[in-house]
């Protein structure tokens, strides 16, 4: 008897998957980013390549291996000022929602200064007995 054949179902290409798009954390396929897998470990390299269903980026690091990093992990490479290099937050760059702030409480204005709170400011300019 001969092999059976299955055949597996096609999976959605990444930005067809539900979930967050690369595009509300400022991020888009191709950029180069950095991360550290403990603090004070050194830094690897990688391309990002999508975001995932649980909202980490999903990348290839410098080994070319599939990595999935949490957002706050990770570093953006972006052009100072001058046109220098330099690493920015993606956590800091990130447009994602969040909880809408509270709005601040109404204060009851504060009632007009009576006759002893008035202070007079005179400019004395000199002596004018000339």
């Amino acid at each position: 008897m001969g092999r059976r054949r299955t055949t597996a179902e096609p999976t959605a290409p990444p930005s067809a998957r539900p979930g967050p798009a690369l595009e509300e954390l400022g991020l888009a396929r191709g950029d180069q980013v950095r991360f550290r897998r403990g603090p004070g470990r050194h830094w690897h390299h990688g391309i990002v390549s999508c975001r995932e269903t649980d909202g980490s980026v999903g990348l290839h690091d410098d080994k070319a291996a599939a990595r999935a990093i949490a957002v706050d992990r990770l570093e953006v490479r972006v052009r100072g000022p001058h046109g220098g290099t330099r690493w920015e937050p993606l956590a800091a760059r990130a447009t994602i929602p969040g909880p809408e702030p509270h709005p601040e409480p109404e204060r009851e204005p504060e009632p007009a200064p009576g006759p002893s709170q008035l202070v007079l400011s005179l400019d004395f300019v000199g002596d004018r007995s000339s």
